[in-house]
């Protein structure tokens, strides 16, 4: 399938191509009478192009000499480019330098149709002509530039090229485009982190919130002679010099100007103005061209929450950490836990806790003493730093003694309910992690021993085929001892090596099985023999939301273009929502959020489908911990900025993904969406312009979706203090009193509850071609785990 979204056909016909956990069907295509021609989307397939990490520029990168005049033509051709129109001064210089020259002569095709592309050219001198399908349909000159696409990912050529005069171009090949954008990326954030962790305020902090914050920061520039801050104005931003310098003078009536001090690279001012809404005590300068980093207050607050909470709360992290059951929270669940404490204070000899009631509060001691007595004598006493009822926010057991203030006493404290809304049961919490314990140690095991398995690949018998793709297909498969049905996705060895995704469909599996969630596929084995690999998956009959969104909106309830109401968009959004919050716990980036890939179980509620692209973000690349991953994959008009650029990404380009998502299901159509690709590149990078909404659309929709199509993830509702909770709490889901509680449960009438006559019931999955021959596979790599 092609990745590109196809231009919609006139006729009401829709072109059908059933895709199940992440296989299409392009072997059976059938006109299907639908919704009017301009309402119709089709299947929209993934990219993938390797992982492009950074490098040392320095020491790796040839840079090709040019004149003044080239580099004149050059720098103009970029910076009038989309692709590059966002990047900084010193990636565009970056890039420039790195570019090689090719000659052509008149009547040489310099890029053929259809071919694959890995190369951007600039036309310095000369000129060509654009032809697709061999019509002449435009003209290229001396400064223009084409072929960006190759830039991003491995697409075939959209036209011929040919040279109409001899010609001198200048080109820059994808591997090098992308390392020089994560280099300077990451090179960046780098020294940005390292900026920070010299400025008083804020060496309390962890190194992942600094990370946040140095994502968040803006680089600024100020002409000489700029007062970048004036005495007496009020303060709301923060700087740090990245080049030039900045003079520091003070104002008196008696006096003038005087001079205080000099601040050069590195150094920084205006940082109470994180803390203090005061006015400014001096006059900040630059001296001759000036570059800052540029930090809000606004923006540290939506980010880590107020500076003087901050410090605070990192305190009651360190308590959090020392408690045993909350050993294994994440650094990001421990955060929502400090923000959620609560202080209540007692007076002297106030009871606290009474033996033999049931516990449902966790107490940690911010000031003064606690006395822990049974039977009227005092046993211990607690101080200022330590806690006791832990055991409380795991169940509702009685409580083993007396608790009494000793004094005056502050205490912070954390509810059971409080909890379980925040992060879910702390039982399986600790099941959770007692599962991943048990995934390293079996992969320790792998190489010495094979675990026994709870199903055998020859008990099952074929059905029908369901879905058919790029590795093999997906089968309805019966167990003949149980009688249960299946769906067992096929994978071809032999395609999987071609494509050089064996990595990831490991990392697909070993994901999927760590997850235990109701809104997430369940996977019940794994098979392998001589040619293929088998996972043996849960099977949801209802079919995709895709198929309900854009074939059978009948069934729902339509609000603006025909796309579902706000009360089903609201459904089926929140079911992603829980889903990302489960999978933020467990430090997964999904990274290939769709319709497509969100099936529809028997009871209406969804199923995420196809983790071939999640990934652990932090992950360990042998001993190195990486923050980021660099690798470009998902579906094109569902990616992040940050994906397009190569400017490493984490979690936050889920919650760019769920914008989109958010849209779609509102309007019937993607909000960067168009017929050429490469359009849909420029409008994601220059998203704040691109998003466009209708008259009718939700204002409160309209909010939620533009927080989270944030092109700075740093910023991005979901990246800030609350976590996924701040979209749990936006004002879209909270003004219309959305039961949370009700949805987990399964409990809530779903929009569309699907009909499944049976067990074998395939009427809600396309015909599928059966009987396709199995290629052997005679390569030597080992896929471990199956």
């Amino acid at each position: 399938m092609n990745s590109q979204v196809p231009v919609p056909p006139a006729a009401p016909v829709q072109v059908k191509a059933k895709k199940l956990d992440g296989i299409e069907d392009l072997s059976v295509r059938e006109a299907t009478p639908v919704v009017p021609a301009e309402e119709k989307q089709l299947r929209r397939a993934p990219i993938n192009d390797p992982s492009v990490e950074p490098d040392e520029l320095t020491k790796n990168t040839v840079f090709i000499p040019k004149s003044t005049e080239t580099k004149q033509v050059i720098m103009k051709a970029l910076k009038g480019h989309y692709l590059f129109s966002s990047l900084d001064e010193a990636e565009i210089n970056e890039i420039m330098n790195v570019m090689s020259n090719v000659q052509f002569d008149a009547n040489a095709d310099i890029i053929i149709q259809g071919t694959p592309g890995n190369v951007f050219y600039i036309l310095e001198a000369g000129s060509c002509a654009i032809l697709v399908n061999n019509d002449l349909v435009g003209r290229y000159a001396s400064g223009d530039a084409f072929g960006e696409l190759a830039l991003l990912y491995n697409c075939p050529r959209a036209a011929t090229i040919r040279a109409l005069a001899p010609c001198s171009l200048w080109t820059v090949d994808r591997t090098s485009f992308r390392k020089i954008l994560a280099t300077t990326a990451s090179t960046m954030q780098l020294s940005r982190v390292q900026f920070l962790q010299n400025v008083d305020l804020l060496q309390r902090l962890s190194n992942n919130q600094l990370q946040k914050v140095a994502a968040a920061m803006k680089l600024e520039t100020f002409a000489d002679g700029t007062y970048i801050i004036r005495q007496g104005e009020e303060g709301h931003l923060f700087y740090i010099v990245v080049e030039g310098t900045v003079h520091c003078t003070t104002t008196t009536q008696t006096d003038g100007e005087k001079p205080l001090m000099t601040l050069t690279k590195g150094q920084y001012f205006g940082e109470m103005a994180l803390m203090l809404n005061e006015p400014r005590q001096a006059n900040c300068i630059a001296k001759g061209k000036v570059a800052c980093y540029v930090l809000g207050r606004t923006e540290f607050t939506q980010l880590l929450g107020p500076l003087r909470s901050l410090l605070d709360r990192q305190m009651r992290i360190r308590v959090l950490r020392s408690v045993p059951l909350l050993n294994y929270l994440t650094d990001d669940e421990l955060d929502l836990l400090a923000h959620a404490l609560r202080v209540v204070s007692y007076q002297d000899k106030e009871q606290i806790l009474r033996q033999g009631d049931a516990g449902d509060t966790f107490f940690i001691i911010s000031d003064g003493k606690v006395s822990v007595k049974k039977a009227g004598i005092e046993i211990m006493q607690l101080r200022s730093g330590e806690f006791f009822g832990e055991r409380a926010l795991l169940s509702k057991e009685p409580r083993a003694a007396d608790c009494f203030a000793n004094g005056h006493v502050e205490c912070l404290c954390l509810d059971r309910s409080a909890f379980e809304k925040l992060l879910g049961k702390l039982e399986h919490i600790l099941i959770r992690e007692t599962k991943r314990q048990q995934l390293m140690q079996e992969a320790v095991l792998l190489k010495q021993t094979t675990a026994p398995k709870k199903y055998r690949l020859e008990d099952f018998d074929k059905i029908q085929t369901i879905g058919t793709g790029t590795f093999g297909r997906v089968l309805m498969v019966k167990h003949r001892p149980t009688g249960q049905t299946f769906a067992m996705k096929c994978m071809l060895k032999v395609n999987i090596v071609e494509t050089h995704q064996q990595r990831n469909v490991v990392h697909e599996k070993n994901i999927i099985n760590e997850c235990d969630h109701p809104f997430i596929l369940k996977l019940h084995e794994t098979f392998a023999d001589a040619d293929q690999l088998y996972m043996l998956l849960e099977l949801v009959q209802g079919g995709e939301l895709w198929s309900l969104l854009y074939e059978k909106a009948f069934n729902v309830p339509k609000g603006i273009s025909g796309a579902f109401d706000i009360a089903s968009a609201r459904f089926y959004v929140a079911n992603v929502v829980e889903t990302f919050r489960y999978l933020q716990t467990l430090g997964v980036a999904y990274r290939d959020l769709k319709p497509e890939n969100l099936m529809i179980d028997d009871k209406g509620y969804l199923k995420m489908v196809d983790f071939g692209f999640a990934k652990h973000i932090p992950f360990y690349k042998g001993s190195q911990l990486c923050e980021r991953s660099f690798t470009l994959c998902g579906t094109p008009e569902y990616l992040a900025p940050e994906l397009v650029l190569n400017k490493g990404h984490g979690k936050a380009v889920d919650y760019w993904a769920l914008g989109c998502l958010v849209y779609e299901l509102i309007a019937g159509r993607t909000p960067f969406q168009h017929q050429e690709q490469q359009k849909i590149f420029e409008k994601i990078i220059h998203a704040k312009m691109a998003l466009k909404f209708h008259p009718k659309f939700d204002p409160l929709a309209q909010d939620l979706i533009t927080k989270l199509l944030e092109p700075n993830p740093g910023l991005r509702l979901g990246s800030l203090a609350g976590g996924m909770m701040d979209v749990v709490n936006h004002p879209w889901f909270t003004s219309a009193r959305f039961d949370w509680k009700a949805l987990v449960a399964k409990t809530m009438r779903a929009p569309y509850v699907p009909m499944i006559k049976s067990s074998v019931d395939v009427s809600n999955f396309d015909r599928c071609k059966e009987g396709e021959s199995i290629p052997k596979y005679t390569g030597e790599v080992y896929f471990h785990g199956f």
